[in-house]
């Protein structure tokens, strides 16, 4: 099986298990005595540690290899949803079942990296020319997933209870340590595994420069921005559209599902031809206005569910064109040998992008409004817009070697 779609396949069932959690885990955090922001915090608390352990994975990649790190990864992510299916267990047990979840949601952040390593995987395989529909398939990947896993959920959790999400969960995330280890081969390059120090931290600084180089740090600051407008969504749209329009949990499940189905499409069939015409960046910025337009329209309380469908349309779309382009820009900006250092940053930067939005969704819903969330988030991604406008010179055009070809291995630079 082509490494590719090996990676896409863990990737497929990392996001199974993402979109499984996702319209549970604000009634969860409320059965567990919790509120609006706490589910806020929740969300956030799966993502403030990727900031830290996202390049760490990915730098880690470029040392053990792409194989081994996904297994370890894998085994982690499992064990944070086995600790939710126990929270109500060890309710009282040193502390409360709430904190429990919290515990587990940290434990997810700090190993979810399956993202991260399956872009490196792509960045192998794939050469310049090819990088976005490489990225394409693995957002497809994730969107199907995320398709599936909302309605699944749902379902679930209505019939066998929000705690038990967590045994769900884990057993779709364990389920790919039969790909890494049965399908995946080995993508690293040879040249990078002979340039890699024995010390994987030998090297701190190399990362350092490679997020200060200007074009990446100037991406970095976009993914954050629009990463945060769009993730005020998901910890809202449940007690949004049960306040607005009377839905439940089930419904609330199939609306993500819709939302990931048109995300898969246009990340599976329509952003290949779309950057080949327009390019990386006018696909992206086209991604933000869309984005920017449906947050905003949704701002605005739309009668009927009409409304509440056509902006989660536009929020898809939006996503779907601008995530895996900004992505490729990144990776089309620093040498072959650090793709897995920049996949990293690209998740880290993510990963601040998600904790702040998910942490002031909850704050805004509770103690401002609704609307206020939504209008925040399409302020977010006009500027997110605005800054690639600025752009001035194309990253594909410049792809930058943060490490001299002459240093040795082990070197500090």
């Amino acid at each position: 099986m082509p490494p590719l779609i090996s990676a896409a396949l863990v990737v497929f069932l990392e996001g199974l298990s993402f979109g499984i959690v996702l319209p549970v885990l604000t009634p969860f955090a409320e059965e567990l005595n919790g509120s609006e922001t706490w589910a806020g915090i929740l969300f956030a608390a799966a993502t403030l540690p990727r900031v830290v352990c996202a390049p760490m994975w990915g730098k880690l990649s470029d040392h053990w290899g792409r194989r081994p790190t996904m297994a370890v990864v894998v085994v982690g992510t499992t064990s944070a949803s086995v600790l939710w299916a126990l929270t109500t267990t060890l309710d009282g047990f040193l502390m409360s079942g709430l904190m429990w979840l919290l515990v587990a949601r940290t434990l997810y952040g700090l190993f979810a990296a399956q993202s991260v390593l399956g872009l490196a995987v792509a960045s192998d395989v794939s050469d310049a020319s090819k990088r976005a529909a490489a990225m394409g398939v693995l957002g497809a990947a994730f969107g199907l997933a995320f398709t599936l896993g909302p309605a699944i959920g749902g379902y679930f959790a209505e019939h066998f209870g929000s705690v038990n999400i967590g045994w769900l969960a884990g057993a779709v995330q364990f389920s790919s340590i039969f790909i890494i280890l049965g399908l995946l081969r080995e993508t690293r390059p040879d040249t990078l595994a002979e340039a890699e120090s024995h010390d994987v931290f030998a090297r701190p600084k190399s990362l350092l420069n490679l997020a200060t180089v200007p074009v990446v740090f100037w991406l970095m600051l976009v993914c954050i921005i629009a990463t945060a407008s769009y993730s005020l969504m998901f910890p809202t749209v449940q007690p949004l559209s049960e306040m607005w329009y009377g839905w439940d949990k089930g419904d609330v499940g199939l609306a993500l599902s819709f939302f990931g189905l048109l995300g898969a499409f246009v990340q599976g069939g329509m952003i290949r031809p779309t950057v080949k015409r327009l390019g990386e960046k006018t696909t992206a910025i086209m991604g933000l206005v869309m984005l920017a337009a449906g947050m905003g329209w949704l701002a605005t309380h739309p009668a009927g569910t009409g409304g509440l469908w056509g902006s989660l349309s536009l929020m898809a779309l939006g996503t779907g064109f601008c995530v895996p382009t900004i992505t490729g820009l990144m990776s089309l900006s620093v040498h072959e040998r650090d793709q897995g250092a920049v996949h990293g940053l690209n998740q880290s930067a993510t990963a601040v992008g998600r904790t702040f939005g998910f942490g002031l969704s909850g704050a805004l819903f509770e103690h401002v409004s609704a609307a206020a969330t939504y209008t925040t988030g399409g302020i977010g991604a006009a500027l997110s817009l605005l800054m690639l406008l600025v752009l001035k010179r194309p990253a594909k055009t410049h792809a930058v070697d943060v490490e001299p070809e002459s240093s040795a291995p082990g070197s500090d630079v």
